[in-house]
């Protein structure tokens, strides 16, 4: 993604309130909101707050908690990314004069990651992707496969594994003896090499003083924080590219906070990046 000089006025949100199938949506896009999505590469959901000004009553009494979901995307001109697809954890409504002012707090992927169950056994030399498969089935209806073509995943198991409890939780045992990390971001379950990242360094996106970027880089003992104008595309799990005085290459996503205002100036992306040359190093040394 790149941003001509005259981006920063083409800003545009869309931000609908359905149920866990999508039906009965409610969009709210033309009314004032804020909002700020937290994502990361951790197997912890992701949460989002969303302020909505001035909501109709009618709007106020339909909102469900644990019943619905929040679909946020945001961009610009037409071009719009989703950032953010949560259930409702909690709705409040206050007045603010002149306004009235709803806060929705989401999380993602919510009821798949408390509630998914599985009772089930593989037997020896099961395709890894196989299992995940089955783990990912068993966190529906707010949980769905996303990218698994990582080829570890190609791998068979080398004796039979049996799960009786917690969906999240055999996701979390899988990952933790495959080396591999994990996470559900905008509903969809990823699956990631430790020391590699989603998609291809060639499509990375790029910041720099001309494309987006946000003040100088800080850097970290394993990579490095930034800010930008908002970049919906980044995601936790893929590559990014600096491009800056004090920082330059490709680092690995960890975690990305969107905050925008819809009536206002806030639109900008907060991500904190990893240098996988680096983390690749400490794995060599542990062997």
């Amino acid at each position: 993604m790149t941003f001509a000089s005259d981006m920063r006025w083409q800003r545009s949100a869309k931000l609908v309130i359905g149920d866990l199938k999508g039906a009965h949506a409610i969009d709210v896009s033309n009314l004032r909101f804020t909002f700020d999505v937290s994502r990361t590469l951790s197997p912890s959901t992701n949460k989002s707050t969303i302020k909505i000004y001035n909501l109709s009553n009618e709007h106020m009494d339909a909102i469900k908690i644990k019943q619905q979901m929040v679909y946020l995307q945001a961009g610009y001109g037409g071009a719009l990314q989703l950032l953010s697809s949560g259930t409702i954890q909690r709705s409040e409504h206050a007045a603010t004069p002149p306004d009235f002012e709803t806060t929705l707090e989401t999380r993602d992927g919510s009821i798949g990651m408390d509630y998914g169950t599985l009772r089930r056994s593989f037997p020896a030399k099961t395709v890894r992707r196989d299992i995940v498969t089955a783990i990912i089935e068993s966190m529906a209806p707010d949980v769905g496969a996303g990218d698994l073509t990582i080829s570890d995943l190609d791998q068979t198991t080398p004796a039979r594994v049996v799960f009786s409890g917690s969906s999240k939780r055999a996701m979390s045992i899988c990952a933790r003896a495959w080396g591999l990390d994990w996470n559900v971001d905008v509903g969809l379950l990823n699956v990631t090499s430790r020391v590699g990242a989603l998609g291809q360094k060639e499509i990375a996106t790029v910041l720099g003083p001309t494309t987006g970027l946000l003040g100088s880089p800080v850097r970290t003992s394993s990579g490095c924080k930034v800010e930008a104008m908002l970049v919906p595309n980044v995601a936790p799990g893929g590559w990014v590219k600096i491009e800056s005085h004090l920082v330059n290459g490709f680092f690995k996503v960890l975690a990305v906070k969107h905050s925008g205002d819809t009536f206002g100036d806030e639109w900008k992306s907060e991500i904190e990046c990893q240098d996988i040359n680096a983390r690749a190093g400490l794995k060599k040394k542990k062997k």
